[in-house]
């Protein structure tokens, strides 16, 4: 079947319309696939968030234990020393009673607000000096009570130390409802983030599937436009050559001709096993 010029210049169009559409389609494809990356690496921050997330909840959570341990000594502790504030009362009362001394405990207060005063007021001599005078004829009274001082000492540094117990467990408390407070919101943030991540894995599988369907189609142009090219090379070789360009054609293989027949001749020698001249080595060596 000979050349066709109609036939030849469909085939031409066909390529030029199959190369744009394979440029467009890998411009699609490209942009699928950013598209693709570009959720692969949001994925990847929230699940790097959720790991420190994690790891920030779970330290806490630790924190949470044995500040509840501590809380536990600390009542069990503070249970322990209300007992025995409660026998020491019991103690002073009931020896108070039996010696019929009257509120100790209340001159003891007047003794410490009195030395508070000459503390932190400004006053004249005379005026610390009956302060004073004062302070001391209290303190001999509660002195004079002999047993019952040592039983309120011993009342009073219990009292002290179950409220210095309490205040602890107090803040044990507080540091464990904090604690616990910045736990469940970490944690409220892993639900939270972890339903944004399966979201975004849907999305991922919908972007990967399209990007594949995408590539298909990209591969499918291709092959057309490559058999559409070898095509287009079988027509191009049934053109009919101007006699210009088909004597320039042979002129330009002539030189490649000719050193084909040299070759062909230098081989010959070399089967017989004559002799090679400088030439014939010369021409075994071009290309």
């Amino acid at each position: 079947m000979g050349y066709n010029e109609r036939e030849s210049s469909g085939i031409y169009r066909e390529v030029d319309t199959l190369r744009k559409k394979l440029n467009d389609s890998e411009r699609d494809k490209e942009n699928c696939f950013s598209e693709l990356k570009k959720i692969k690496g949001i994925i990847k921050e929230k699940i790097n968030t959720i790991r420190d997330l994690k790891s920030s909840r779970n330290s806490l959570t630790n924190e949470v234990k044995k500040l509840k341990e501590r809380r536990k000594g600390l009542n069990e502790e503070l249970k322990s020393n209300i007992s025995e504030v409660k026998k020491i009362n019991q103690e002073k009362k009931s020896y108070l009673r039996k010696h019929e001394i009257r509120n100790l405990d209340f001159i003891r207060k007047e003794i410490e607000a009195l030395e508070n005063k000459i503390e932190t007021q400004v006053m004249s001599h005379d005026k610390e000096k009956e302060l004073m005078k004062v302070i001391k004829e209290k303190k001999k009274i509660i002195g004079e009570a002999g047993e019952a001082k040592n039983i309120l000492e011993s009342s009073h540094a219990i009292s002290k130390k179950t409220d210095k117990t309490r205040e602890e467990a107090d803040k044990a408390h507080r540091e464990i409802q904090k604690k616990a407070e910045e736990s469940q919101k970490k944690h409220e943030m892993i639900i939270e983030i972890s339903k944004e991540l399966d979201e975004l894995r849907k999305k991922q599988n919908e972007i990967s599937l399209k990007c594949e369907e995408k590539k298909k189609i990209f591969e499918e142009i291709s092959n057309k436009l490559n058999d559409k090219l070898y095509e287009s090379t079988k027509v191009a070789a049934k053109k009919p050559e101007r006699r210009e360009e088909r004597h320039e054609r042979k002129k330009k293989n002539q030189p490649n001709l000719a050193l084909k027949r040299k070759k062909e001749e230098v081989e010959e020698k070399i089967r017989k096993g004559e002799k090679l001249t400088t030439e014939d080595i010369l021409v075994m060596q071009q290309d």
